[in-house]
């Protein structure tokens, strides 16, 4: 059924089975610039028949549905197939490099943990993902990265692509401008919030001290 939201830039549908936490998510989304909840739903077989209906930008998904005639993996796998032009988020609490391969090769295209995302990292994420660019926890991107011999050039390059997310990228040359963080915030259509998480991610993973010395 669907929740209340502003209507936003990205239309976003929720299975979730735990309706606490899908209420949750609900209420966290529907006052972030840019984004709409158009529906959400704790059934796998609803959440594909909404998606029929609606055809959202990004569909994210738990894969652990207990009270539902199908799971979430296989929920996700059908979206992919009815709807290729929309993104799957995963959010569960599977931790598991299996999990996230098995999902990823279904065609979704972000991972995270339930138990270690913080509000600001699933909002960029819906923004990541809904833009076709990949968001992975770090976590699970550890994890996937440690599969590979210590030497492979594709470990090489996962450990770099790690670095500024999606979004980082978008918030970094603004900070280099001067942009204030309402300015950035007006630009990138998200809260001012969430443009101050950016910045502290990106300080941190810059080894920076702040917006001078970028």
């Amino acid at each position: 059924m669907p929740c209340a939201s502003l209507k936003g830039h990205y239309r976003v549908l929720i299975l979730e089975d735990k309706i606490i936490i899908r209420k949750a998510f609900c209420r966290l989304l529907e006052d972030e610039p840019g984004i709409e909840v158009i529906a959400d739903t704790g059934d796998g077989q609803e959440a594909i028949d909404l998606v029929k209906e609606h055809a959202p930008d990004v569909a994210i998904v738990d894969l652990v549905l207990e009270s539902t005639s199908i799971s979430g993996q296989e929920a996700l796998a059908q979206i992919v197939e009815l709807s290729p032009n929309t993104r799957i988020l995963v959010l569960t609490d599977y931790s598991d490099h299996k999990s996230v391969l098995r999902a990823l090769r279904a065609g979704a295209l972000g991972y995270l943990l339930k138990n270690s995302t913080q509000p600001e990292e699933l909002i960029e994420a819906i923004h990541d993902v809904a833009k076709g660019q990949p968001h992975v926890d770090g976590v699970m991107w550890k994890k996937i990265i440690e599969l590979f011999p210590s030497d492979s050039d594709v470990k090489v390059e996962l450990s770099r692509s790690k670095s500024l997310t999606g979004r980082q990228k978008d918030v970094l040359p603004l900070l280099q401008q001067g942009l204030s963080n309402k300015e950035i915030a007006t630009r990138l259509v998200i809260s001012e919030k969430t443009v101050k998480a950016h910045a502290s991610n990106i300080y941190s993973k810059l080894d920076v001290a702040g917006r001078r010395h970028l």
